[in-house]
């Protein structure tokens, strides 16, 4: 009788158990959906012709952005540098 009374309550206990925090679930989906938004433009990017670009790539942009900004503060041999390494 114990056993039986021990099993009702155990089975009673899992479903509460296996419930899924609201909070983690939400995420989880978030994360998901963004993660295939991101793909889905990356293959829109593959059916145009455009190469996808790498971190590197990016970081390298960023850069160059902020030294244009910065040439009106550099001396001539520096901008000469920026125009070598950053070409419009």
């Amino acid at each position: 009788m114990r056993t039986i009374l021990g099993l009702v309550a155990m089975a009673c206990a899992v479903p509460a158990a296996a419930q899924m925090d609201p909070v983690v679930t939400a995420q989880g989906q978030l994360l998901s959906a963004t993660m295939r938004g991101h793909a889905e433009r990356d293959a829109a990017r593959l059916r145009r012709g455009v190469p996808p670009k790498s971190a590197a790539q990016r970081k390298h942009e960023a850069d160059c952005a902020q030294l244009w900004q910065l040439r009106d503060r550099m001396t001539r041999a520096q901008r000469v540098r920026l125009y070598d390494l950053c070409p419009r």
